[in-house]
């Protein structure tokens, strides 16, 4: 868990250098990184999944103790995404045109099918290039992922349209 929210907080540093500083090469670096790494902020809220298989081997206390720490995943997942997310709306979705949003969304959706599903983590698409390729081909391939992965966008655009207001309140 602690790792995944450190994977979480990737794409909230880089919004901030990408997205507010002037353009420089190491920039245009950052906002692949930004990119690779963006799914994991919202993959936090789906963490919950894990809950079902360890409430089949665990129980009480510990049982409680893990429902705790899954749920505390949630509002992480939720804040990671619209900090990484709004200086990207701020500067490409100026006039509020939520398709380019959307279509992101298309993008983290299928980056956490690609996690999720096909267990491919972010950091292979720079070591191990043809994994990924072969896994995003299955996905392509099925309609089932596709219909995923545009269930997944759907929350994640759902998620940060509905929290972003809140989020970045709180934050000033």
């Amino acid at each position: 868990m602690a790792f995944n929210i450190f994977l979480a907080c990737i794409p909230v540093i880089l919004a901030q250098i990408v997205f507010t500083k002037r353009f420089t090469p190491i920039k245009l670096v950052g906002s692949f990184i930004w990119f690779i790494f963006l799914p994991n902020t919202i993959y936090l809220v789906t963490d919950i999944v894990n809950l079902v298989s360890d409430a089949r081997a665990i129980s009480g206390t510990y049982l409680i103790a893990d429902a705790a720490l899954f749920i505390s995943l949630i509002p992480v997942g939720i804040i990671t995404l619209v900090l990484s997310v709004s200086p990207f709306e701020k500067l490409f979705v100026k006039n509020k045109n939520s398709m380019l949003l959307f279509v992101l969304n298309l993008f983290i959706g299928f980056g956490l099918v690609l996690g999720r599903v096909q267990r491919v983590n972010s950091w292979e698409i720079l070591t191990n290039i043809q994994n990924v390729i072969s896994n995003s081909l299955v996905i392509l391939k099925s309609a089932e992922l596709l219909f995923v992965v545009v269930l997944f966008a759907l929350l994640s655009q759902v998620i940060y349209i509905k929290f972003r207001k809140t989020v970045l309140n709180v934050i000033k």
